[in-house]
């Protein structure tokens, strides 16, 4: 039944030769059975096989062929189909091997542990890499099901209290694959876990997201030479500046700027493992730094315990949160405070008690005065401290009121009258998050960049979509140029008032604004 034309062919070859008779039985029911059914199924007509097996030789098998075909080089198959058009497919397994293996780990869930999570993880990462034209002569992903069905796996492992949660782990291969349709299955098993979980999925993945055995920002280790046991090599992984730093020191404690010539020999996938843990955990870092920027317009608020959890005594994200100013919900008004190791204290150094369930915030700086933010601002300073995004020395915008003539209610002209070139502001728009179709003067002469977000316009409503429009018009004279108009804001295509905005939303956007004109402009002057 199987093909003994690859490694695991050939391994499972080699397993039966010294399994005994009952062994040989049960494995090879279980490789006829497992083609005929559907995961599904797997519990009532699988489960039993593997409770005769034995759960634990089971998982060790698994596990042992999942170790080789981690490690085993993708091929590259070419084929015509019937118009006699070469195609090329890329896999790991020959067939039917790859469909018998893939279904074999969609019944590891019901044996998983740590080590199985570790290694699912592996396999879904190698088996979804993209393939490079330079090096392997061949594009595409090595192998697309072999990848597929090991996030399926991950996802179908319960949670308990011997492992290490898959959560972490399916977020740790999100990040570091780079296929689309691989990123979205996640994405969508994540959803199906949150609301199997009856929580959000944002707070699902704050809560589960991955350190990389990073304490209070800080990792460090040794490996020992194969051919040399007496050297020893040490290594740190370090949050330095809100990035993720790897230094290697030779055996006389000396920092090297390159990993050890020897490990590189050596342990070649042990190093490039190392290699790639520090750049995925910049990869999080940088994410979750995005995020945190974001609560701005999504209006997120924190209460204290979740907040602790996911990002004060996190140990990729706690060094980065020391470097923001947060506000505590202190009864009716918001306090300023600076975060040191998960307390707060606010400007007089005062400490501030805090409670499980009270709500925590980034700071924006339009919600305090002059002088308050100045205190903040020579703060940072004196700390030295670098922050993970323009905080409290970003720029703000607030409402004009006080002039008739230009009163931003219904519409702001506050940037009208600038030349943009077209080409610059599709993409940077694009690049923001807005949208902008491009007009083609004499068919159209007005256009507009249009950006959406949720809304909670009050605390009795639900949460509503809301739109900017950014008008631009055609400068006849200038075909690829555009000059700019009046900024609205709109409910499903009604004209809405920039008063119903807070101060926070209304200076985001504003801001955002002034970004893709400064990108995007002929000539414009920042201040």
């Amino acid at each position: 039944m199987l093909n003994k034309e690859d490694v695991w062919g050939d391994k499972v070859t080699e397993f039966f030769d010294y399994a005994d008779e009952k062994e040989q039985l049960l494995w090879s029911y279980l490789f006829e059975i497992i083609i005929e059914v559907t995961p599904r199924s797997y519990k009532k007509q699988i489960l039993p096989i593997l409770e005769k097996i034995g759960k634990k030789s089971f998982r060790k098998t698994v596990h042992s062929w999942l170790e080789l075909i981690i490690l085993t080089p993708p091929k590259t198959a070419f084929y015509k189909d019937e118009s006699g058009l070469e195609h090329e497919r890329n896999y790991i397994l020959e067939y039917p091997n790859e469909t018998i293996f893939a279904r074999l780990i969609r019944a590891l869930p019901f044996v998983a542990d740590q080590n199985s999570i570790d290694l699912l993880s592996e396999l879904a990462v190698e088996a979804g890499k993209n393939r490079q034209a330079k090096t392997d002569k061949i594009t595409g992903i090595a192998s697309y099901k072999l990848s597929e069905q090991a996030i399926f796996a991950l996802a179908d492992i319960e949670m308990n209290e011997k492992n290490v949660s898959p959560i972490s782990a399916l977020l740790s291969v999100q990040i570091q694959l780079q296929s689309l349709s691989l990123k979205k299955l996640i994405e969508k098993k994540l959803t199906q876990i949150a609301k199997k979980q009856k929580v959000e999925v944002i707070e699902l993945l704050e809560n589960h997201l991955p350190d990389y055995g990073l304490e209070n920002g800080f990792l460090e280790g040794e490996i020992q030479s194969r051919v040399n046991p007496e050297k020893i090599y040490a290594y740190q992984m370090q949050v330095v500046e809100n990035k993720v730093k790897l230094t290697w020191f030779d055996t006389n404690g000396k920092e090297l700027k390159t990993v050890p010539a020897a490990l590189k020999r050596e342990l070649p996938h042990k190093i490039e493992k190392l290699k790639n843990t520090a750049t995925e955990a910049q990869k999080t870092l940088t994410l979750q730094r995005e995020r945190l920027e974001k609560t701005y317009l999504t209006q997120k608020t924190f209460s204290y315990s979740h907040w602790q959890n996911a990002y004060a005594n996190h140990g990729l994200l706690g060094t980065v949160v020391e470097n923001l100013i947060w506000q505590v919900e202190n009864g009716k008004e918001w306090k300023t405070v600076w975060s040191s190791f998960g307390r707060f204290v606010d400007a007089n150094k005062n400490p501030i008690e805090v409670n499980d369930n009270d709500l925590i915030r980034v700071l924006h700086p339009v919600l305090l005065d002059n002088e308050k933010l100045e205190y903040w601002q020579d703060f940072i300073k004196q700390k030295d401290l670098k922050q993970p995004f323009q905080q409290v020395f970003r720029k703000t915008f607030e409402r004009i009121i006080d002039k008739k003539e230009e009163n931003e209610i219904e519409e702001s002209s506050r940037f009208e009258g600038i030349i943009l070139e077209q080409k610059k502001l599709r993409m940077f728009a694009k690049i923001q998050g807005w949208n902008y179709k491009w007009l083609t003067y004499p068919k159209v002469n007005r256009s507009f960049i249009t950006f959406q977000f949720d809304y909670k316009i009050s605390e009795s409503e639900k949460t509503t979509k809301l739109e900017v429009e950014f008008w631009v018009e055609a400068l006849p004279s200038q075909p690829q140029n555009v000059k700019t108009s009046v900024v609205r804001l709109h409910q499903k295509a009604q004209p809405l008032s920039f008063e119903i905005l807070d101060k926070v939303t209304f200076s985001e956007i504003f801001r955002a604004i002034e970004r893709i004109i400064t990108v995007s402009s002929v000539n414009f002057d920042k201040e």
